[in-house]
């Protein structure tokens, strides 16, 4: 479920009284950011810049004429992948010069009263692209081999895999490299136990077609929000099952490329973290009643937890920036999944030379892959290329004082996941962590993580 969205929506408007009117409802601007500008052109000319990452526009119809309608349908020919929805609140035909414009844009929205009804229009949008209740069986036979490229299908753990009574995914098997074959078709029956005998048979993943795959992130994901939402589910369950939605959406992003509609569901994991932090909060719970709640297998997801719970702990109010924050931690291994996949949370001591070459240069190559789509802002972009750097330390290489807070709340979660939480946490890990590599960062890190872990400087 689209409970937000990456990017922004633009609205041109100049009618101050309904601006402020949709200004009033703050809490769903931190969901849907807005911007609001007084001029068609001006419009247009925003949402042409990739990096603002402008999602919908709407444009008030008090403000087209024959020469704004012209820029708009100039607009919509160049970027068709974002809607132009038309606010009428006025009584009359929706026409420039007697031509009849409703046919030309994505939808008209008449009178809305609130920043809701816009909403709700986007929302339904949205959603409406990752419906998987359209998917149909696809025209391989069941239980017959066949070849296809790997690169387009996900690989989801077949313990982690969401069961429903009916599939609505063609769901596969992968036998060897570029061999697959399909147990289930979109629309068949799935019973626990069919499950359970290919887990039985030692089958560790099922395999989505890419194409289905988003759709597969939209079901999980409202899912969790769901569990996540319900106030007698439990806190281990709550963080359980959106850690595993953020494992879905870090493969999604590693394997398949990063755009707006992939980072929806990023998004929608971030929102739901900071959902269940301020949960914590609000109940004096530290990071130690969490730990056995964390993923120890699962890397990229808990660091992003961990590094949103920290931006919380420091202060951080905006769901905004603890979004921005929990981000650069979703992409900070991005560049090593790109460089040789299998290096993945590998320990560097392990590696051998040509792979630690590869290793030592992972994080300014994923910086340099998300400064090339330009779809993010710098700071995201320095939170990976930076995340090995510390303020202190004994290897000159790795040590700057440039390093900003953001980059190091990723920094020290992604430390805390390698030296604590993996393998299983421990007394003796725990202190080591503390007593050590913690020394390496800013005393307010320093401070926030004693904080959160109820560890005092006279209890070390």
């Amino acid at each position: 479920m689209t409970t937000t969205f990456f990017g922004k929506a633009l609205f041109v408007e100049t009618d101050y009284n309904f601006i402020n009117k949709i200004l009033a409802d703050g809490d769903l601007l931190q969901k849907f950011p807005l911007t609001i500008c007084r001029t068609v052109l001006e419009g247009l000319n925003l949402a042409r810049k990739a990096n603002l990452n402008v999602r919908i526009i709407y444009v008030s119809q008090s403000l087209i004429d024959q020469d704004t309608f012209n820029q708009i349908k100039e607009f919509m020919t160049v970027r068709p992948e974002i809607p132009i929805v038309l606010i009428k609140s006025e009584d009359g035909a929706i026409q420039v010069k007697g031509k009849e414009l409703l046919g030309n844009f994505e939808k008209v929205l008449f009178s809305p009263k609130n920043y809701k009804d816009f909403v709700d229009y986007c929302v339904s949008l949205f959603e409406a692209k990752n419906d998987w209740n359209e998917n149909r069986a696809s025209e391989n036979a069941k239980f017959e081999e066949f070849e296809n490229d790997e690169k387009k299908f996900v690989a989801v753990g077949l313990k982690d895999f969401v069961l429903s009574p009916k599939s609505f995914f063609n769901l596969h098997i992968k036998l060897s490299n570029n061999r697959f074959i399909k147990i289930i078709n979109a629309g068949d029956e799935v019973t626990a136990e069919f499950i359970q005998k290919y887990n039985d048979k030692g089958v560790k993943d099922l395999y989505i077609p890419e194409d289905e795959h988003n759709k597969y992130l939209a079901f999980t994901g409202k899912i969790t929000d769901r569990i996540v939402s319900n106030s007698s589910a439990s806190q281990d369950v709550k963080v359980r099952t959106t850690l595993k939605l953020g494992k879905n959406v870090v493969q999604n992003l590693n394997q398949l490329g990063i755009n707006p509609q992939k980072l929806d569901h990023a998004d929608l994991f971030l929102g739901q973290s900071i959902h269940i932090i301020r949960s914590m909060r609000m109940k004096s719970q530290t990071l130690k009643n969490f730990l056995d709640m964390l993923d120890t297998n699962e890397h990229t997801s808990t660091v992003a937890f961990m590094a949103a719970l920290i931006s919380n702990e420091m202060g951080y109010e905006s769901t905004k920036s603890i979004k921005q924050i929990g981000l650069g931690a979703l992409l900070h291994d991005i560049g090593l999944f790109d460089l040789k996949p299998e290096l993945e949370e590998a320990d560097p001591d392990s590696l051998n030379e040509d792979d630690l070459k590869l290793y030592e240069k992972h994080a300014y190559h994923g910086a340099v892959m998300l400064r090339e789509l330009n779809t993010f802002d710098e700071g995201t972009c320095l939170m990976v290329e930076h995340h090995h750097l510390r303020r202190k330390g004994d290897i000159n290489s790795k040590r700057s004082t440039n390093v900003n807070t953001a980059t190091e709340i990723v920094s020290v979660a992604d430390d805390f996941f390698n030296m604590v939480i993996q393998g299983g946490h421990s007394p003796e890990k725990l202190e080591f962590f503390m007593n050590f590599s913690l020394k390496n960062f800013s005393p307010n890190i320093e401070k926030a993580m004693q904080k959160l872990l109820n560890i005092g400087k006279n209890k070390r």
